[in-house]
């Protein structure tokens, strides 16, 4: 499931993996369907996240996508706030921001997931998906699916 709300929000919102990787559900209008990319500091907890472009961006997102997400969160643990990391992929991404800021290494959005290309590229096979060149998680970002969007003021 939450698989499918990434590509959703890929190809929908057009947000890159680490933008997609890095939404808390505090970053979710339900009521005015809209997903809010911002830089977010980080916490004990949740590891900093800064924007590619430094663009702070109010998304639109079409009800099919929000009709997604909208299960997730009633099922959503209290002591997650990422979207798309289950209470285990959250524990192992404290566990890891924990020990980079003790030994004082830079900090990277990258370190919020990994093997998202692989089981991508799994499941467009899976499904039957043959691609004419190069298919990656970016490749939805540059779809049709956001023609003709613009972001919210």
């Amino acid at each position: 499931m939450r698989e499918k709300v990434a590509y959703a929000l890929f190809y929908t919102a057009g947000l890159r993996l680490h933008e997609a990787y890095a939404l808390t559900w505090d970053c979710v209008d339900f009521e005015n369907g809209v997903v809010m990319i911002n830089n977010r500091e980080g916490t004990e907890d949740l590891p900093e996240f800064s924007i590619k472009d430094h663009e702070k961006r109010r998304i639109p997102l079409p009800a099919h996508t929000m009709d997604l997400l909208a299960p997730l969160h009633a099922e959503a643990s209290e002591n997650v706030p990422s979207i798309l990391l289950s209470k285990e992929s959250y524990e192992r991404v404290k566990k890891k921001w924990r020990k980079v800021c003790e030994e004082g290494k830079p900090r990277k959005n990258r370190y919020l997931v990994n093997n998202v290309l692989r089981n991508f590229k799994m499941y467009c096979k899976r499904a039957g998906i043959k691609p004419v060149g190069k298919l990656t998680v970016h490749t939805l970002r540059k779809t049709p699916g956001r023609i003709g969007r613009t972001t919210c003021p």
